[in-house]
C-alpha cells in the first residue's frame, strides 16, 4: 500500500490528532469533525512512518509541534490498530477508510494481509469495529455470521428505548438451531396485488423449519409447532390462507380458500372455509372449500363442519353438513339445514332426515331432571321447576259440583301454569305412596284450564287434573307427575 492509495482511500478521522479522549463505545475516527485532507493525510503519513515536520506539512496542523501530534496519535493508537498486530500501518488505515465509506463484513478486509495479530480475520475485525474499537476483554458486539461470547448474550437496550430490527422487503430470521436447520422465527415481507388496494402484510412463521406459508399469501401466521422427523420426513404446519392463523401442533393445514381461518392447535386438522375455526383435537375439518364460510369444530376427533355457519363442539366422527346445523356426541350426522343432532356413545350413525329437526339418540332413555313437590297451600312444598310432583292438598280435592257424588278434581298451583292457558301439560298418576288401594289414584286422568271459579279451591286461572271416568274419588296426599312445556 503506497501513500497515494492510502490518501485516496482514507475517510474522515475526526479530531483525534488534537484530542486523546474518546467514548468507550465509539471508535476515535467515528466521533465526527474530521476530514480526509487533514486528519486522513496526517494519519496516513504516520502509518507510513513519516515523522517530524513532514508529518503535518501542508495541513491545518502545520503550526503544531510534530512530536505532540505524533504523541496524540499514539495515545489512541491501540484503537487504530484494527488487526491487532501492535502497529498502525496501511492495513489499518485502509480498513478504517473502507469502514467509513460503508463497507461491511468480508469486504472490509478483502485483499489485505491481516497478519497474525489478535484480529486476523474479517469476523474479528468486524466485531472490533462494531464494539467501538474497545481494547481488551470480550468483544460484545453482534457481528455478521455470528460470534462466540462465552456467556449468555443479550440483544436489547437498558434505557427504556425500543429496539428495531429492519430489513428492506425481505425476511428477518431468529434461528435457534442454524447448524441443523432453520428452526425459529421468520418474518417475511408479503404483498398481494398491485397499486391502490393491494395488500401488504408480513407473514410470520415460527417453530419447525418444515413450517411454511405459500407464496402470494399475506398476513399469515404460524405461531409454532410443526416437527422435523429425522426418519420418516417432516410433519409441518402449512398456512396458505390470507390472514390465517395456526397456533401450534403439527400436520395442520389452512387452504388458500381459508381466508381468515384459524387452527388453534392439535394435529392433522384442516380449514378451508372463510372465517372457519378448528380449536384443536385430531383430524378435524372446518369448511368445504371455496365459497364456504364460518364453520366451527371446537375439538374432538374426525369431526367435520362443512355447512355454512355449522358447528361441531367435539366428540367423535360427527358431521354438521347442513347450513346452521349442529352435531355432537358420537357419529351424529346433521345433514340438513338447521338440524340439531346428538348421538350417545353407540357406535352407529344417527341422522337428520329433514330441515330444522331436533334429533336425539339416547339408548339409556331421556331424562329431564326436575325438583321436588308442589302442594297448593303448603309453602314448604312449592317446586318452581318444569317437572314436579303435584300433591293433592290436605284439604282434599277441590269439589265444585261433585260429579256422581265424587270429588274427582284437583287444582295445580304452580308459577309456570297459573294464569297460563297456553301451557302444555303431561300428567300421570304417581304410585310412590304405595300399591293400588293404598292412596294411589287409579282412574285415567286428563287436564283442562279453568277459566271460571268452580267453588272450593277450584279457582279461575288454574289447570285442573280430573278423572275421566269419574268412578273414584281423589283423596288428600295422592300424587301426580306433571311435566310443563311453555311454548
Amino acid at each position: 500500500m503506497n501513500r497515494l492509495i492510502s490518501q485516496r482511500t482514507i475517510a474522515a478521522i475526526g479530531a483525534l490528532l488534537i484530542a486523546s479522549v474518546h467514548a468507550a463505545s465509539t471508535c476515535p475516527f467515528d466521533t465526527g469533525g474530521s476530514d480526509a485532507l487533514n486528519d486522513g493525510l496526517v494519519l496516513t503519513r504516520y502509518a507510513l512512518g513519516i515523522t517530524g515536520a513532514p508529518l503535518v506539512a501542508s495541513t491545518r496542523y502545520a503550526s503544531l509541534d510534530p512530536l505532540q501530534v505524533k504523541a496524540n496519535i499514539q495515545c489512541v493508537g491501540c484503537a487504530l490498530d484494527i488487526n491487532g498486530d501492535g502497529v498502525v500501518d496501511a492495513v489499518d488505515t485502509t480498513i478504517i477508510a473502507r469502514h467509513l465509506a460503508g463497507f461491511q463484513g468480508a469486504s472490509l478486509t478483502a485483499g489485505l494481509a491481516l497478519g497474525s495479530g489478535t484480529r486476523p480475520d474479517a469476523a474479528s475485525v468486524t466485531s472490533f469495529l462494531a464494539n467501538g474499537c474497545a481494547v481488551g476483554g470480550a468483544i460484545n458486539a453482534f457481528v455478521q455470521n455470528g460470534n462466540s461470547f462465552g456467556a449468555p448474550a443479550v440483544l436489547g437496550t437498558n434505557d427504556n428505548q425500543p429496539v428495531t430490527v429492519k430489513t428492506n422487503q425481505s425476511t428477518i430470521k431468529l434461528l435457534v438451531d442454524p447448524a441443523n436447520g432453520d428452526d425459529g422465527l421468520r418474518i417475511s415481507y408479503a404483498t398481494r396485488g398491485n397499486g391502490p388496494g393491494s395488500d401488504i402484510s408480513p407473514n410470520t412463521v415460527n417453530g419447525s423449519r418444515a413450517n411454511s406459508v405459500a407464496a402470494g399469501t399475506v398476513g399469515a401466521t404460524i405461531a409454532g409447532g410443526g416437527t422435523h422427523i429425522t426418519v420418516g420426513g417432516d410433519v409441518p404446519n402449512q398456512n396458505n390462507g390470507n390472514y390465517g392463523t395456526i397456533g401450534g401442533g403439527y400436520g395442520n393445514t389452512i387452504a388458500s380458500s381459508g381466508y381468515d381461518g384459524t387452527i388453534s392447535g392439535g394435529i392433522y386438522n384442516s380449514v378451508s372455509g372463510v372465517d372457519a375455526v378448528v380449536g384443536g383435537g385430531t383430524s378435524n375439518t372446518a369448511g368445504a372449500g371455496l365459497g364456504s364460510q364460518s364453520q366451527t369444530v371446537a375439538g374432538g376427533n374426525q369431526n367435520v363442519a362443512s355447512g355454512n355457519f355449522s358447528t361441531v363442539p367435539g366428540g367423535l366422527n360427527n358431521t354438521a353438513a347442513g347450513s346452521y346445523s349442529f352435531a355432537a356426541g358420537r357419529r351424529a350426522k346433521a345433514d340438513h339445514q338447521g338440524s340439531f343432532v346428538w348421538g350417545d356413545s353407540t357406535n352407529a350413525d344417527v341422522l337428520s332426515t329433514g330441515n330444522d329437526q331436533f334429533v336425539i339418540r339416547a339408548t339409556g332413555g331421556i331424562r329431564l331432571p326436575g325438583a321436588g313437590k308442589n302442594e297448593p297451600g303448603n309453602a314448604t312444598n312449592q317446586s318452581g321447576t318444569n317437572m314436579f310432583t303435584h300433591v293433592v292438598p290436605s284439604s282434599g280435592p277441590c269439589f265444585g259440583t261433585a260429579i256422581g257424588g265424587l270429588n274427582s278434581r284437583t287444582a295445580i298451583d304452580h308459577p309456570l301454569t297459573n294464569d297460563n292457558p297456553n301451557a302444555i301439560l303431561v300428567v300421570t298418576p304417581n304410585g310412590s305412596n304405595g300399591s293400588v288401594g293404598q292412596n294411589v289414584y287409579v282412574d285415567p286422568v286428563a287436564v283442562y284450564y279453568a277459566t271460571n271459579a268452580a267453588g272450593g279451591s277450584c279457582t279461575a286461572g288454574r289447570w285442573m287434573i280430573y278423572s275421566i271416568s269419574k268412578t273414584t274419588a281423589m283423596t288428600a296426599g295422592q300424587l301426580f307427575n306433571v311435566f310443563v312445556i311453555n311454548p
